[in-house]
């Protein structure tokens, strides 16, 4: 997760890079730029945890 991350989203189970992205209205490309360890693929972007969406 990005330094200056200023707003979280908790990850639900079946959520993916693009569903969360259409729900909040960002790109999948700025969630996968915002939390790197999800990986390019979004596959590591697991439920329970917390997400950024929204950078400072």
């Amino acid at each position: 997760m990005v330094a200056n991350c200023q707003t979280f989203y908790y990850v639900l189970r079946g959520e993916t890079c693009t569903s969360i992205a259409a729900k909040l209205r960002i790109s999948a490309q700025q969630i996968i730029a915002w939390n790197p360890n999800a990986r390019l693929d979004c596959t590591l972007l697991f439920a329970d945890y917390f997400a950024c969406v929204g950078l400072a």
